[in-house]
């Protein structure tokens, strides 16, 4: 890979959002990454000198209809003049169906459009994406996350889950932010049933928002959990998103070699079996213990080619 830092290098690359993900995919850049947040923040730095490279992200709407227009109208610009300000326009498409927030679909629709055309590449978040629904579109490439770094778990939150896990058969994991998209929190009674359908008991290990009934869960306050420390303690792993993206959840779960579960009617499903990382709601209640041992020695197949480098190297000149 070319030395991102060199002292001649003039070139800025501009990213949004400055989340862990931009924030690990950015590093090698060094002191030539930048972050944008607002659409402020971006025209600030597109009148700096030098060759700029834009990486746009999510195209979430924005709460107000006059800052989503606003904001809409800087792309439609940036996209038609970006020759001219000497500007390379890239895009990764987190999500490749729609957007988590879509309050106002046309200027959503605008948004994603004019980036799709204007991008140098337009960037997926898995190969399976690209082969899946751009295998003939060169303009599309795939990169991935990394492993991941950080994350904390309390003692006193490990000590309850060992106590009460010793009372259990199986004990989930299941956490992650709130919103519609995260479809496992709705379906926690179908999988306590399932367990209950095959003989064994659950136990949940849920966030404080999670709003579930049943008496097998513990609530735990950590906001971002060391999937490491958990796994001697943890069977499996339950995420489901209902729409076409890659949860970074299985890179945690991958890096800490907890299986994944996942409801078949979902895309989430697609990833887990392909990649053979985990089982269906109905499935993990019957795997043996060498299916188990081997979807652990797949996830660690998933992470060996799988690095934060990605992005630098596809966008490398």
């Amino acid at each position: 890979m070319h030395d991102m830092n060199h002292p001649k290098s003039k070139e800025q690359y501009i990213i949004q959002g400055s989340d862990f993900k931009a924030r690990r995919w950015m590093e090698p850049f060094g002191d030539n990454a930048k972050f944008f947040i607002s659409a402020q923040d971006l025209l600030r730095m597109l009148f700096r000198p030098g060759r700029k490279h834009v990486i746009f992200r999510y195209q979430n709407s924005s709460p107000r209809l006059t800052t989503d227009l606003a904001y809409t109208l800087v792309i439609l610009i940036l996209t038609t003049v970006r020759k001219l300000i000497r500007t390379e326009i890239y895009w990764i498409m987190h999500n490749i169906d729609r957007e988590t927030t879509d309050k106002f679909p046309i200027l959503t629709k605008l948004r994603r459009t004019s980036l799709k055309w204007a991008s140098k590449y337009v960037f997926v978040t898995d190969p399976l994406f690209k082969e899946r629904f751009f295998s003939a579109d060169k303009k599309v490439k795939s990169i991935s996350f990394g492993p991941k770094f950080d994350g904390t778990v309390g003692q006193d939150t490990l000590d309850a889950i060992i106590e009460l896990g010793k009372q259990h058969d199986l004990v989930a994991l299941c956490l992650g932010a709130s919103g519609d998209k995260y479809v496992h929190f709705c379906r926690l009674d179908k999988l306590s049933a399932l367990a209950a359908k095959h003989k064994k008991t659950l136990l949940l290990i849920l966030p404080e928002h999670a709003v579930y009934k049943g008496d097998n869960a513990i609530r735990i306050k950590e906001k971002n959990i060391d999937e490491k420390a958990m796994a001697p303690y943890v069977d499996f792993v339950y995420r489901i998103n209902d729409d076409i993206s890659m949860p970074y959840t299985i890179y945690a779960a991958c890096d800490a070699a907890i299986p994944v579960v996942t409801g078949r009617d979902f895309f989430t499903y697609e990833i887990i079996e392909k990649y053979e990382i985990g089982f269906s709601e109905e499935d993990i209640f019957l795997a043996s213990e060498a299916q188990m041992a081997f979807a652990k020695l797949k996830m660690r197949e998933f992470m060996q080619d799988r690095t934060w480098h990605s992005l630098a190297d596809a966008l490398a000149p």
